[in-house]
Formats: C-alpha cells, sequence, structure tokens
C-alpha cells in the first residue's frame, strides 16, 4: 500500500497474522495464480474502510477502483483464508475453498460466516464461565481459543498474564476468574 505521507507499506497475512510492515520480504520467483489475481482486481484501488466482522477473526478491507466497491476478507482461523468479494458477496476468487455446513465457499457463490452468539470484547464473567464449563474441548488454551474465539496467541497470553498452565483441565471458578480478568485488562489496553 502506498499510504501519503507516510509511503510504501506492505501487508502482511502470515501465522494467522495480519499487519503492516516496512519490508517487503522474500518473495517467490513465480507469483501463483491467486497472486496475480489479487495483482489484477487490486491496483489502483483505495482502501475505504477496514472492519473486523464482530468479533471473530475476520477483517474485512473495502476497496474502491472505478467507483466499484470490492471486499478483501481475511480469516484469521485454523484454516487461514483470503476472499476477494464483489457485489451482493459473491466471491470472485479464494485462496482456498473452505466447506461450511452444506455449502462450499468458493468463486462464484456467496460468501457467508456465522458468527457467534457472543462477542468476547463484551461478554461478563457467568456467560463467559458458562462457555468454559461447557466446552467439549479439555485443555483451557483451547477452550479459550476455540470456544471463545480469541485464538491461539491471545489464549496463551491470557494464561500466561494470569499465571494459569495453559493445559490446565479443570474449571474452578477461581481459576476463571483470574481468566476473566486478564481478558478484560487486555481488553482495555491498546495492543503494542
Amino acid at each position: 500500500f502506498h499510504i501519503p505521507s507516510v509511503g510504501k507499506k506492505f501487508l502482511k497475512f502470515d501465522n494467522k497474522l495480519i499487519y503492516l510492515s516496512d519490508h517487503k520480504g522474500d518473495q517467490p520467483n513465480t507469483p501463483s495464480d491467486f497472486c496475480m489475481i489479487l495483482r489484477k482486481v487490486l491496483s489502483g484501488s483505495r482502501i475505504r474502510e477496514v472492519n473486523q466482522l464482530r468479533a471473530d477473526r475476520i477483517v474485512e478491507f473495502v476497496l474502491e477502483r472505478k467507483e466499484k466497491k470490492i471486499k478483501l476478507i481475511f480469516e484469521l482461523f485454523d484454516k487461514t483464508n483470503i476472499y476477494v468479494v464483489q457485489e451482493e458477496d459473491i466471491i470472485r476468487c479464494c485462496e482456498e475453498q473452505q466447506r461450511r455446513k452444506e455449502t462450499i465457499l468458493r468463486a462464484r457463490e456467496k460468501y457467508f460466516f456465522e458468527p457467534k452468539e457472543y462477542d468476547f470484547s463484551n461478554i461478563d464473567f457467568e456467560t463467559f464461565e458458562k462457555l468454559i464449563k461447557e466446552s467439549d474441548k479439555k485443555i483451557l488454551v483451547k477452550k479459550l481459543a476455540g470456544d471463545l474465539g480469541i485464538g491461539g496467541i491471545y489464549s496463551e497470553e491470557l494464561c500466561l498474564r494470569s499465571e494459569v498452565d495453559k493445559n490446565y483441565e479443570g474449571s474452578e471458578s477461581s481459576v476463571l476468574k483470574k481468566i476473566f480478568e486478564e481478558l478484560e485488562n487486555l481488553l482495555s489496553h491498546d495492543i503494542e
């Protein structure tokens, strides 16, 4: 991206993270077909919005080119993916096809995601405790990452900050309260 008064920045999508960098990094000798399509579709576009869909690990860039809007959607789940979505939420292309219930998300299909019932950034302790206790996963870090929906990196950070073993298999209220308090602390500060 070219940012006025800043210069060139590179959007990195790696290891379930998305961030801006000053460095281009290593590039393959031959770009993938998906990369070539991205260049063709996005070249000359301007970013109009950047959104996180609810509190899910989905980042949506709304771009505009010649008065047409295009969405570039990054899913930061276990199976990361990128979608280029056109008008009426129809997928133009994606890095990989994904199965969602009875549908396969692929080119010429409608893009959709199923939001979680709650927003982890606005959850009370009782709901948090119930969610963790009713999880079908065994260890705490997986319950936080998957069921709470904050991903592995932040789940491990919460365990580290609350001094609770990430492989903890119990559900004592006192332990969950420590994790919940650290979640509130984490959400109340800017990420550095």
